[in-house]
């Protein structure tokens, strides 16, 4: 599964690197026929888009109200269609419980969203849990912890890949 999410973030930057590589070669025809040889063995589509496929797991947008957790809510709807397309069912996680393992790792817990590097190592040590364990408040809230049902939880998610989910 962190496969899975390291591979969509990757994605991510080799879509935005192919359109700034793109702008880059109009600057400076010299560049423009390394480029077009870079982009016949690697061809990607300049833009895609997943919402579809969310949909048709049972996904639907979130609201994140006025906090900064858009990286947060990033991360946690990767790992929700990974989980998905393993389990064929949608999972949902906890965009609450991510930001606070984010927060544990950078010891700090005051922060309203995080780097998608503090995401992914809060992950890998503290997992993540079902949303209804840890819900998400539309105000942020230093002193919201989780339960130790929500942790028991994320620790099940994390080492199953998808169990824990039911």
């Amino acid at each position: 599964m962190l496969h899975t999410l390291r591979c969509l973030v990757c994605a991510t930057i080799l879509l935005a690197s192919t359109s700034f590589a793109s702008r880059a070669s109009a600057a400076n025809p010299q560049e423009s026929e390394k480029n077009q040889q870079a982009q016949t063995t690697a061809t990607l589509p300049a833009r895609f888009d997943l919402r579809p496929e969310f949909k048709k797991l049972g996904f639907e947008p979130r609201r994140q109200g006025h906090r900064g957790t858009c990286s947060v809510f990033t991360v946690t709807a990767a790992l929700e269609f990974a989980m998905a397309k393993k389990l064929d069912k949608p999972v949902m996680l906890s965009v609450e419980y991510l930001n606070w393992t984010a927060n544990q790792v950078i010891h700090y817990n005051n922060t309203n969203g995080q780097f998608f590097h503090n995401l992914i190592k809060g992950y890998e040590e503290y997992g993540i849990c079902r949303e209804d364990l840890m819900p998400y408040r539309m105000e942020n809230d230093p002193e919201y912890q989780p339960s130790s049902e929500a942790r028991a939880n994320a620790q099940e998610v994390k080492m199953k890949g998808g169990g824990g989910t039911s």
